[in-house]
């Protein structure tokens, strides 16, 4: 034999206010994640890093950032002792950047453009120190540089001179006005 015993109703009003209350912070919390993520994502649409190199003593940044202007990315080049002071040093415009090369001894650094062109900037006057064509205009309709390292004096620079569809890269290299 069970014992059986008859369950109280419960207070709806009580059950209510548990509800309500419930249910306001759910949209509360909700509403603040969601708050959250658009944040960082408009955060992020405006300032996607494409490229970053630390200097060799590691006091100072370079990088390429793409922020938007007008219906277009554009991309900015800055130098500084962090990010958020790094100071910019040039624009691209709706060009590309995607790699950053530091000079061994933290002189100057140097940006690699749609994949076939450096710009040079000089790492104390933040001034562009020259421009440097890594292949032919035509070649870069093809072809692409990448993993760029400058010579120990800096008078060099090579590369690898990769085709853009398909594998089979070959060595670069080209002379750097000091």
């Amino acid at each position: 034999m069970s014992v059986q015993r008859a369950v109280p109703p419960a207070n709806p009003s009580r059950t209510t206010r548990r509800l309500i209350a419930a249910l306001l912070l759910g949209v509360a919390l909700g509403a603040s994640v969601a708050l959250l993520v658009t944040a960082r994502a408009t955060d992020a649409s405006r300032r996607r890093e494409t490229a970053r190199a630390l200097s060799p003593d590691r006091s100072r940044l370079a990088l390429a950032r793409e922020s938007r202007c007008g219906d277009d990315i554009c991309v900015e080049l800055a130098v500084g002792t962090s990010e958020h002071a790094a100071a910019v040093v040039g624009s691209l415009g709706t060009r590309s950047c995607t790699e950053v090369v530091w000079t061994p001894d933290g002189s100057r650094v140097a940006f690699l453009v749609d994949g076939s062109e450096l710009m040079i900037y000089d790492a104390r006057t933040l001034k562009l120190a020259g421009m440097v064509r890594l292949m032919t205009a035509e070649a870069a309709q093809t072809r692409l540089a990448r993993g760029l390292t400058f010579s120990e004096n800096a008078r060099a620079i090579t590369f690898d001179d990769c085709p853009r569809e398909h594998s089979g890269c070959r060595a670069g290299v080209v002379g750097v006005p000091h």
